[in-house]
């Protein structure tokens, strides 16, 4: 409605009239407050737009709050971004910090936190997040990851714990199903990341040995964005191994 209205060049009066009709309004103790502040969120937008503004607005706001209404999935996949916790602005590690807690991702205090020990990276914090707020009970999750969530010590210490906690209440346990090991293959042209993609499903416990499969190129092969999963098939080998904790007595230590 936002977007119409503005290409239409409405004026706010006429906006409210319109969202009155489409929208009724529930709670009528907020009705003048929630029309006030749509009246001036119409107006700032339409003055952006008759100066002639980037004319996106509506639809990058549209994005912003798409979390907060798009309910649950019974499958999500994506690759979210890796930065580590010593690169991010300092704003933001405050803002995000109590998450990261929340979540159990800093298993060392004090200044081993503050100095970002470990080597914690952000995807850890991605992946808890949206299995809790976007994934159903029971579903699943393929995310293009860093291979060192399951090798490193202290790093993905929090994150091998596998589960989601509650506030007072059971953990949400997440089981991972399979796991492809692609440190070798370096798919991603020019980067030296350490890459591999994640299955978890959502509401089970992790069942060692995992499925792991590793990925190897023939030598001299040169892959690039163009290549095609035929050719990627035929010059790679995929190794099928298992995985498991390194120290039985610990389901968070590295896996082996």
């Amino acid at each position: 409605l936002l977007e119409e209205s503005v290409h239409a060049d409405l004026d706010a009066e006429a906006f409210l009239r319109r969202v009155q009709s489409d929208i009724p309004l529930q709670d009528h103790e907020r009705d003048s407050q929630t029309l006030s502040l749509t009246r001036t969120l119409y107006a700032q937008m339409l003055d952006l737009h008759r100066r002639g503004m980037n004319g996106l607005w509506a639809r990058l706001l549209k994005n912003n709050f798409a979390p907060l209404t798009v309910g649950q999935f019974d499958y999500v996949v994506g690759n979210p971004p890796w930065v580590n916790w010593e690169h991010l602005p300092d704003e933001y590690r405050q803002a995000t910090k109590p998450i990261w807690e929340r979540y159990g991702l800093f298993p060392h205090g004090g200044m081993d936190t503050i100095l970002g020990k470990g080597k914690k990276d952000i995807s850890m914090l991605m992946i808890f997040a949206v299995m809790e707020g976007l994934l159903k009970e029971g579903g699943k999750l393929g995310f293009v990851i860093t291979q060192s969530l399951f090798k490193t010590s202290g790093a993905g210490q929090g994150f091998r714990r596998l589960q989601i906690p509650q506030n007072g209440g059971k953990p949400t346990p997440l089981a991972v199903i399979h796991v492809d090991d692609m440190v070798s293959l370096n798919p991603f042209e020019g980067a030296s990341n350490r890459t591999a993609v994640m299955v978890l499903e959502k509401g089970k416990p992790t069942k060692y040995p995992v499925p792991y499969t590793v990925w190897r190129k023939a030598e001299g092969t040169h892959f690039t964005y163009e290549s095609t999963l035929a050719e990627v098939q035929a010059a790679t080998k995929r190794l099928r191994f298992s995985a498991e904790p390194v120290d039985p007595r610990d389901p968070t230590s590295p896996w082996l």
